[in-house]
């Protein structure tokens, strides 16, 4: 198959901004992000293995915001190749970026950085470097990959701490 199916992690706030689905609300309500989130991100982590056994070639961005969230994934796409890109961007800029953008909650990236602690990568990217320059050190490390990937070696580890 030629090309690639990118697949959103913030595929909820696309719904959002169209008008598919209500405006996020933590303090309960008639979308309860707390309540509502975790089921969402369980059924999104599900249909990835779905696109790819059928041949499908996914571009997934996706922040795996917890441990058992990086466990799952690890599961479910245990069998299919896939090359795992972390990106690293120092809390400085991250927090410069959500002011900029002001509709995020300034402190939200930094909690995020978090996800570093318990991902292992195949490559990792630096966000201030240029963005061709990431794409080109991307695209040449996807091509010169071995075994075992990233996904492959968390694999092997969850088999051998059971």
């Amino acid at each position: 198959m030629n090309g690639f199916l990118t697949i959103y992690g913030g595929l909820l706030v696309f719904f959002i901004e169209v008008g598919m689905a209500p405006s996020r609300s933590d303090q309960g309500g008639r979308f309860d992000w707390g309540e509502l989130r975790p089921h969402f991100f369980d059924g999104f982590h599900k249909v990835l293995p779905a696109f790819a056994s059928e041949g499908n070639h996914l571009l997934v961005e996706r922040i795996v915001e917890f441990q058992d969230w990086m466990d799952d994934l690890v599961q479910l796409l245990n069998g299919f190749d896939v090359f795992f890109v972390g990106v690293q961007c120092p809390a400085d800029v991250l927090e410069q970026r959500e002011r900029d953008r002001g509709n995020r909650q300034i402190g939200e990236a930094r909690y995020h950085m978090k996800t570093h602690d318990y991902c292992r990568y195949d490559l990792e990217v630096d966000c201030q470097y240029d963005l061709q320059d990431n794409v080109n050190l991307i695209v040449d490390a996807w091509q010169q990959r071995h075994a075992p990937s990233a996904f492959e070696w968390m694999y092997q580890a969850t088999k051998k701490s059971l």
